[in-house]
């Protein structure tokens, strides 16, 4: 009579072949979501682009020690900045350019026409306001909004 202990040749070919199965299985699926996730990652609609903008934005503003150190707009308003001190050593620069919206050096916005900072002072709630106009030309986007820091 035979012994019938351990795993056969011909068992630990199928387990073999059952395992390639399953790991091609998970890499086409894999495959599939990433490639889908890149690509709705490309194609923001104006509302997401400036709800991306939007939340960083007010990460900075909703701060209790960011002071406005300078805003600038060019005279045909294709270019305009903002920075931001906060607290002693931390400087953060929103720059708009040829389209795009950059904090510091990382694109966080494309595909705008316009988006200018001002900072005014409102003299009455003596509260410094930034006032940002954001246009998007894709479904005639606008915003026009007034931001308070917390100084």
């Amino acid at each position: 009579m035979k012994s019938e202990r351990g795993v056969t040749l011909v068992s630990l070919i199928i387990y073999i072949i059952g395992m390639l199965i399953a790991v091609t299985i998970v890499t086409v699926l894999n495959g599939y979501f990433y490639k889908n996730v890149d690509l709705s990652k490309d194609n923001l609609t104006p509302l997401q682009q400036f709800t991306k903008f939007n939340s960083y934005f007010t990460e900075e503003i909703n701060n209790d020690e960011t002071k406005v150190l300078e805003t600038y707009t060019n005279e045909d308003q294709t270019k305009s900045h903002i920075i931001f001190k906060i607290g002693q050593e931390k400087i953060i620069q929103y720059t708009f350019t040829e389209g795009k919206i950059y904090l510091d050096n990382i694109k966080i916005g494309e595909g705008i026409e316009k988006c200018i900072f001002n900072v005014t002072k409102d003299e009455e709630k003596d509260k410094t306001l930034v006032n940002v106009y954001f246009k998007i030309n894709e479904n005639n986007f606008e915003r026009n909004i007034n931001y308070a820091l917390k100084n």
